[in-house]
Order: C-alpha cells, then structure tokens, then sequence
C-alpha cells in the first residue's frame, strides 16, 4: 500500500499523477480522500484516463 499525505490537488496536481503513474505494477485502487469536489473530480478524471485498469473512487460522495 502506497499513501500519501503531502501533495495538493491543485499546486501538486502533475506530482500526484506522476507518482500514481510511476507504481508499478499500477494500483487496483486510488481513494481520494481531500479537496474541493471540483478538483477531486478533475484528478480522478484524469487518473481513470492514465489508469484505465485502476479504480478510481471518491469514498464521501460522488464528484
């Protein structure tokens, strides 16, 4: 299991999805967990595009 704590949705967006990307083998899932609805939306958008066989959820409500 891989967690991380530090990043921004918003600042640190390319650094999320560089690090999602570069798990190897990729991970069956990724909850985000922190952050406007809009941007956690946005980067599970993105992540299920450069993921396509990892889940992508937002565990406290839909996006």
């Amino acid at each position: 299991m891989h967690q991380v704590s530090v990043y921004s949705a918003h600042a640190g967006q390319q650094d999320l999805l560089d690090f999602a990307t570069g798990i190897k083998p990729p991970p069956r899932q990724i909850r985000l967990i922190h952050c406007e609805a809009k941007t956690k939306a946005a980067l599970q958008a993105k992540l299920s595009e450069l993921l396509p066989k990892t889940e992508v959820v937002i565990p406290f409500g839909k996006p």
